[in-house]
């Protein structure tokens, strides 16, 4: 800005430096205040500009000749003056100020910009000094950020509203066509049974045999269609209880007496918490996880199953862990995939989709299922719930 910048006599004063020294000291100071990328302004007390460097006249329009001793309402937007009074104000009061003002061009555009201003004090005289940053097109960003923030919330909430709407045209046709599916199925079975029953003598035994296929698959048919609309109905809302675990295995454990009485399984369960969620899911989850510790159980051993569950924050960690054949490792995902199965029909009953309703109920409520087993070691198998306040 030059020392001759400086109006009605303010100059800069620095004591302690020799006067060969001096000079030389003044044109650094004056080189880094001019060259500064922040705009820096000096105000005389009713506001005049006595100061100022070239990224202030740059973010103005103005050189600096035309900007020196400008009143405030030249360089500030009139939605900006109160703003500015009340950064004068506060200057005289507290000595400083932070905030945010309206500048104007010398074309007249409006800008945003951010001041910190401090009083100083110029040869014993008071001055205002401010720094100002230009902020408009950060405020456009954010704004610009906003707008797509608010478009991205909008097209969430319509896919999500066309997921939904999918999802329940989804499980309306999973209905009709397991009801539709149905129907052909048990006129092809009640046909073959009547042949297998009336009309058997007549028929060699390939055709025998031949009925007997058929019998057998169409009721095999006939339970996966009813697991997979079973498996479709898992979407469907239902209200959250307050369901005791620990009593729920209970009641899971006489619904399989006949099963476990038969095979000697011995099944017990230690620390099951109370929480909140669907009592029908959560029943059959562990429905399907005990029916399976029990199911695939090494021949000359009898089942043991335990189930235990842990606490960590607002997460149970639940295991279930039995002593039977086990799994190989490239099988621990597949399982859970709909209609996968590892051991045939002939070793094993069941149509393959019990561990996907299990991933599926844990999943809606926000939890993972996975498990650790070895061939001949037997398997256990974790998952985690999340606990709702109710």
């Amino acid at each position: 800005m030059g020392a001759d910048a400086l109006k009605d006599g303010v100059k800069l004063s620095i004591n302690g430096l020799r006067p060969d020294t001096l000079k030389e000291a003044i044109e650094v100071i004056e080189v880094i205040f001019d060259t500064n990328p922040t705009g820096i302004f000096i105000h005389s007390q009713d506001g005049r500009l006595v100061a100022c460097n070239r990224a202030a006249c740059a973010m103005h329009g103005f050189s600096q000749e035309e900007m020196l001793g400008m009143a405030p309402r030249d360089f500030i937007h009139p939605e900006g003056y109160q703003t500015f009074i009340n950064f004068q104000k506060a200057l005289a009061e507290t000595g400083s100020f932070q905030g945010e003002i309206c500048g104007i061009t010398a074309s007249g555009e409006r800008f945003d910009v951010e001041v910190v201003g401090r009083s100083v004090i110029i040869n014993n005289n008071p001055y205002f000094y401010s720094a100002v940053r230009d902020t408009t097109d950060s405020r456009r960003q954010v704004r610009q950020l906003l707008d797509h923030e608010k478009s991205l919330e909008q097209l969430v909430e319509q896919r999500t509203d066309a997921l939904a709407k999918s999802n329940r045209d989804l499980e309306q046709f999973a209905y009709l066509t397991s009801h539709d599916l149905q129907e052909p199925l048990r006129t092809i079975s009640s046909c073959a049974r009547l042949l297998n029953a009336e009309h058997l003598d007549p028929l060699n035994d390939d055709a025998r045999r031949a009925l007997d296929f058929i019998v057998e698959g169409a009721e095999r048919m006939t339970r996966m269609i009813k697991d997979l609309l079973e498996h479709s109905r898992l979407d469907a809302d239902a209200a959250l209880e307050l369901v005791d675990c620990q009593a729920l295995v209970g009641h899971v454990v006489q619904d399989l007496a006949t099963t476990i009485e038969e095979t000697r399984a011995d099944i017990t369960s230690e620390g099951l918490p109370t929480l909140l969620g669907q009592r029908t899911k959560l029943e059959l989850l562990f429905q399907n996880l005990i029916g399976n510790a029990v199911k695939f159980r090494r021949p000359d051993t009898s089942p043991r199953v335990t189930i235990r569950a842990t606490s960590s924050g607002d997460t149970w960690t639940f295991s279930v862990a039995d002593n039977g054949i086990g799994l190989a490792k490239q099988h621990h995902e597949r399982v859970f995939r709909v209609f996968q199965r590892v051991y045939g029909r002939d070793k094993f009953e069941g149509s393959g989709i019990g561990l996907a309703h299990c991933r599926k109920i844990v999943e809606q409520n926000g939890g993972n299922i996975w498990i650790e087993s070895e061939l001949g070691q037997g398997t256990t198998v974790h998952f985690t719930w999340l606990e709702r306040q109710p």
